[in-house]
């Protein structure tokens, strides 16, 4: 069976965002384990605040990590897409 070049390009792309999506979710997840820790200890309703801000702001981590990783596979097939794909795809998670 001979795969045609929107097949490669789909499954390619498919491939990237659950690389992607491993990779940034996991490191999100690291991050709001590590900012958990520091706002459980904390006895300040500013602290927990912060933590709250700090934890919701992860996610643009894994918008970001998406963006470039469905950027590096859809640049050869649409020469005109920028990296501002990636800001896009990070505003738009975090």
């Amino acid at each position: 069976m001979i795969i045609g070049t929107k097949s490669r390009l789909w499954l390619r792309w498919v491939g990237a965002n659950a690389l992607a999506e491993m990779l940034g979710l996991g490191a999100t997840f690291a991050l709001d384990i590590l900012i958990l820790a520091r706002v459980a200890a904390a006895t300040s309703v500013l602290a927990s605040l912060a933590g709250i801000v700090l934890m919701a702001a992860t996610g643009a981590i894994e918008g970001t990590v998406v963006g470039l990783f469905q950027w590096r596979v859809l640049r050869r097939p649409f020469p005109s897409i920028s990296t501002s794909w990636a800001c896009e795809s990070r505003s738009s998670t975090a």
